[in-house]
């Protein structure tokens, strides 16, 4: 079994990007007026942690040689794929993976490994599988 997770650097930057509303304010102060780093700054920084943290646990993706886990949480069997195709949303690759039954998964090619997402897929599958097709 192969796991997968969502890269952490640009994620972290990404959720950052979320936060900044909020966190930059409080950021501003502190660097205006050292020191006051305390109960609504403090606390902001503590739940963008914890919301990193959470993500990164949860944003995992198992693949083996029967089929794969999404999110800790769905499972699929290759049988159940009969239709496959690449898409882009915000430059960020997907797979999306038509069901025998259920609903599509929107499998994300970005996620980082001890080898490409794209190459385990392809060698999990057998040849003629649609994923193989709709990866190259």
């Amino acid at each position: 079994m192969l796991r997968f997770r969502i890269p952490l650097l640009p994620w972290a930057a990404a959720l950052l990007l979320v936060f900044s509303p909020a966190l930059l304010p409080v950021l501003m102060g502190f660097a205006l007026f050292p020191g006051t780093f305390r109960g609504p700054g403090l606390g902001l920084l503590l739940v963008y942690l914890a919301a990193l943290a959470y993500t990164r646990f949860v944003c995992v993706m198992d693949i083996d040689g029967e089929g794969m886990a999404l999110y800790r949480v769905n499972r699929l069997r290759w049988p159940e794929v009969v239709a496959a195709r690449s898409r882009r949303v915000l430059f960020l690759p997907y797979l999306v993976l038509e069901r025998t039954r259920g609903m599509n998964w929107w499998v994300p090619l970005y996620f980082t490994g001890p080898v490409d997402v794209r190459e385990a897929l392809r060698r999990s599958v057998d040849p003629g599988h649609p994923i193989r097709s709709a990866l190259g």
